[in-house]
């Protein structure tokens, strides 16, 4: 069977769920006009907590009187999926990335001290990144993802949320941004992941089973390492669209960059109202074309004879450097030690390729 085109199958999704969930959108902008009144305050790089959309899931399904795990299991991933469509539908942004581009963010792997806080830069307050053909996951057919910042009112924490677009539809995943560095955000997940299981489930063998991988540190390790490669090619495309060099452009020329809606006046105060229809960005396409000029020869197919010395040395083909940490000096030049040493994150950029034009967006 052939694959349905992204916007169809998302405004599928859309149809899908207000069925099922009938009134949740109108639920979800009640919970938004309570925010810092009835409700507690929450950040504004959260479009609604994850708590409105459990209490909808509670209140449209309080028939299920089932506690077994699978069904907890579940309405979990619906209160997981339910709240990414209630927040993408406000912007409705699909990022659509260079092949080239995509493939080498793919394969980029996280290492080294990368800071969570780079996560809170994304460009909408939920996105869909569309892949490319080819791409599976847990042996499905993987068409895209929804992500966004997720708070949590009673601890004041931070997740990354997931909602994978597979062939047999939606699975939700999230990551704690409860730490300094990814690589620690990582381990957190998979320690609270354990925690959860161990307090819900009522069968003794999944209990011990989890007591023993608890139990051996090796098996620990393995499991977080897993966890890292399973992940870091998501948050690599992220990290992209959260970098200042990300270059989109709008499919339908309608929009020059991606951003929340502003707030309207109304007889009940402010409100953010839901675009009108979906928007297609095109992303790093300046970039994959530089990418492809580089050919498919290695580094050092080609040579550049250097200017004054009548020598030759190698000219590297266009490539993306990964997001890394990077030292610098500042201060004075004399008196060295007046000089402090700082440390940057520096994100993803084209060697190689030619003066690439940044799109750069204000966070707030």
């Amino acid at each position: 069977m052939q694959k349905q085109k992204t916007p169809d199958r998302l405004r599928g999704y859309l149809r899908q769920y207000a069925e099922e969930y009938p009134g949740a959108w109108k639920m979800f902008e009640e919970i938004r006009e309570d925010r810092g009144k009835d409700l507690p305050d929450w950040p504004s790089w959260c479009w609604c907590p994850l708590s409105g959309s459990y209490a909808i899931v509670n209140m449209l399904r309080d028939g299920i009187k089932d506690k077994s795990i699978e069904v907890m299991i579940e309405k979990i991933s619906a209160v997981g999926a339910l709240g990414a469509l209630a927040t993408w539908r406000i912007t409705k942004g699909i990022y659509r990335f260079d092949p080239d581009l995509f493939a080498a963010l793919w394969s980029t792997p996280l290492t080294g001290k990368l800071p969570a806080e780079l996560l809170y830069r994304l460009p909408e307050w939920c996105v869909y990144v569309e892949v490319p053909p080819g791409y599976e996951m847990n042996d499905q057919a993987l068409y895209g993802w929804f992500s966004h910042l997720e708070y949590h009112i009673q601890t004041g924490r931070t997740e990354l949320r997931f909602v994978f677009d597979l062939e047999k539809g939606l699975a939700s995943y999230m990551l704690h941004l409860s730490r300094i560095t990814l690589e620690e955000c990582i381990i957190e997940t998979v320690e609270e992941s354990k925690r959860q299981a161990l307090k819900h489930s009522r069968k003794q063998d999944v209990k011990n089973l989890l007591e023993a991988i608890a139990a051996t540190e090796e098996a620990e390790k393995e499991i977080i390492e897993r966890q890292n490669i399973s992940l870091a090619p998501f948050v690599s495309v992220l990290l992209y669209l959260c970098s200042v060099a990300a270059d989109m452009n709008d499919a339908q020329g309608r929009r020059e960059r991606p951003e929340n809606p502003a707030p309207r006046k109304t007889k009940k105060g402010m409100r953010v109202f839901p675009v009108d229809g979906q928007t297609t960005w095109l992303v790093g396409y300046r970039v994959g074309a530089a990418l492809r000029r580089g050919g498919a020869g290695q580094p050092g197919d080609t040579a550049r004879r250097d200017a004054g010395t009548g020598g030759t040395h190698a000219t590297p083909k266009p490539h993306i450097r990964r997001a890394h940490w990077h030292s610098y000096w500042v201060g004075p030049k004399k008196g060295a030690r007046k000089q402090k040493l700082v440390v940057k994150w520096l994100h993803p950029t084209l060697v190689g390729g030619g003066e690439i034009v940044p799109t750069i967006r204000r966070v707030e």
